[in-house]
């Protein structure tokens, strides 16, 4: 017998009717998706708010309280100048200048992960960086000299899915002139 309830298992015939047996058990073990029943058409598995989107910007890493604004001596040159628009302007010769995310991205429900900024430039050496641990870092890209365009750039992060990752914009200042803005993380 089929008590009509696609959330049910095991229905039996009790004194001439059908009963429902025991609930469905829905949960497909995929921490990315919210599992649930529907009485008509059974398990549903629909993607949550752990299942980002490609874009790490997506994934929460957009406010000023995000990054972590450093340098090798003296002041972070690196700065948050207002809705998701950084920028590195005139840094001393010689010195490091980074900006970290302060916590991990999850990239564990993405599919094709893919890191995106919209930036402008007069650097060099200027890289984009990935970390698994946030303290062996592996170059993206690296940029060496300008292009005053805002300019959308894209990296495939495949390599980190399902991990948690770490990303960093650093620059070591070889000349007075220099200045990165990056917005659109």
């Amino acid at each position: 017998c089929d008590d009509g309830d696609a959330c049910t298992d095991d229905d039996a015939c009790v004194s001439g009717k059908c009963k429902g047996g025991k609930p469905s058990d829905c949960d497909d073990k995929n921490t990315c998706t919210d599992d649930v029943c529907d009485q008509k058409s059974g398990c549903k598995h629909t993607n949550n708010s752990k299942n980002p989107f490609t874009a790490i910007h997506d994934s929460g890493v957009k406010n000023s309280g995000d990054w972590l604004f450093s340098a090798s001596s003296g002041a972070a040159a690196f700065s948050h100048v207002g809705a998701g628009y950084y920028r590195l302007a005139a840094g001393t010769v010689g010195v490091t200048y980074a900006m970290t995310s302060k916590k991990p991205i999850d990239l564990a429900c993405t599919g094709k992960p893919t890191l995106y900024i919209v930036d402008r430039f007069a650097v060099g050496p200027a890289l984009i960086q990935a970390s698994l641990d946030g303290k062996t870092w592996k170059t993206l890209a690296s940029h060496t000299n300008s292009d005053y365009v805002w300019r959308r750039r894209y990296w495939d992060l495949s390599a980190y899915a399902g991990k948690k990752l770490h990303v960093r914009f650093f620059v070591k200042v070889g000349a007075a002139d220099v200045w990165w803005d990056i917005r659109g993380i």
